[in-house]
């Protein structure tokens, strides 16, 4: 019915345009005796949304046409009201047809331009009831609209186009339709009107609840990840105020621990070689003593000093080798330091074998 009452609307269009694919079932539904109509009717593709509103409407004039004069049109409508002035305006728009209106008498034309003036007021209003239950919102919206523009207190495209607002959502916008109809003449006590009205109010409670609802939720979410950062921050404060304890305390330990500590000992002389015994390989290491270093500890100096060894493997380390401390690495002297003679030699002759290269 609907592709029916759109295809009728699009035939009533004085430029008499090319009909859409989506109407080609419809159009031949209404023309069931033309000499092409196929037989059977092709399935109808029921046009939605844009493509649907596009399709209503009263089109364009055929060309070339021309507008009532306003004195006229005061006239006509002085003489046979506003129904006598749109069928004449509406025979004007058709001027591709004019050899044909032009063989009846004004009168007639002008009935005819009215009859399908009213005509397709009331295939909009029924596309409207169509689409309302096919939820078309914007369809059934558009089309009241377009009646609406024409007649401006039209009850039922007023009560249809309210009920297609609610579709829409926009509820202020439907209630303010129905209260407008509720004071037209003739509907004060309009019991279908009065429970639209009802329902869109509802709506609007419900929607307010859920907008209530939802920003509490909002809220409430908010405040729980405040508590949230805030119960974090709690614990790594007090995490970190820990770990600044047990540091002091660890602090404490040591200095007491260097403080208890003897030498069990001698210091290794630089250039000796040594073996170093590593706990954690359980084996002992050979290598060569070539540094002292004396360090600071929380701004005071070790009571002990740190020997740097540069093992074989040509890895070096500086650890405290002759206190009783924990961290403390045993060590045996395998050489002493060469004397400081034999040094020189090596090293002369290390330079005179490179003058001599």
């Amino acid at each position: 019915a609907l592709a029916a009452w759109l295809s009728a609307i699009w035939l009533l269009k004085p430029e008499n345009p090319s009909s859409p694919d989506a109407l080609a079932s419809g159009i031949w539904s209404v023309r069931r005796d033309h000499p092409f109509c196929p037989s059977p009717l092709p399935k109808p593709r029921l046009p939605s949304g844009f493509e649907s509103v596009r399709l209503i409407g009263e089109g364009e004039a055929c060309r070339p046409w021309r507008e009532m004069p306003e004195k006229l049109q005061e006239q006509t409508v002085a003489d046979g009201g506003k129904a006598k002035l749109e069928g004449w305006q509406e025979w004007m728009r058709w001027g591709a047809y004019r050899e044909v209106l032009q063989k009846m008498s004004e009168a007639e034309a002008i009935a005819i331009g009215q009859c399908a003036v009213e005509l397709r007021l009331s295939l909009h209003l029924n596309v409207a009831v169509a689409a309302l239950r096919l939820e078309e919102w914007e369809l059934a919206e558009s089309a009241c609209a377009f009646v609406l523009r024409r007649r401006t207190a039209h009850p039922k495209a007023l009560y249809r186009q309210a009920a297609a607002l609610r579709g829409m959502g926009q509820l202020k916008k439907a209630a303010g339709l129905l209260e407008q109809l509720i004071t037209l003449p003739g509907h004060e006590k309009d019991a279908e009107v009065r429970r639209l009205h009802a329902a869109i109010v509802l709506d609007g409670r419900e929607r307010a609840r859920k907008r209530d609802a939802y920003f509490e939720a909002q809220e409430r979410s908010i405040v729980e990840q405040r508590l949230r950062y805030q119960a974090e921050a709690e614990k790594q404060k007090a995490n970190e105020e820990a770990r600044k304890v047990a540091e002091v305390a660890r602090k404490a330990a040591r200095a007491k621990e260097l403080a208890e500590a003897k030498q069990v000992r001698p210091e290794p002389s630089i250039g000796s070689r040594i073996e170093v015994y590593w706990s954690g390989d359980n084996d002992w290491s050979t290598g060569e003593v070539v540094e002292r270093v004396v360090e600071t500890y929380d701004g005071a100096t070790e009571p002990f000093p740190r020997f740097k060894v540069r093992y074989d493997d040509n890895f070096a380390m500086t650890d405290d080798l002759t206190s009783s401390d924990s961290q403390s690495k045993p060590y045996r002297l395998l050489a002493p330091p060469p004397p400081p003679t034999l040094v020189a030699r090596l090293v002369g002759r290390e330079r005179a074998s490179r003058l001599g290269q």
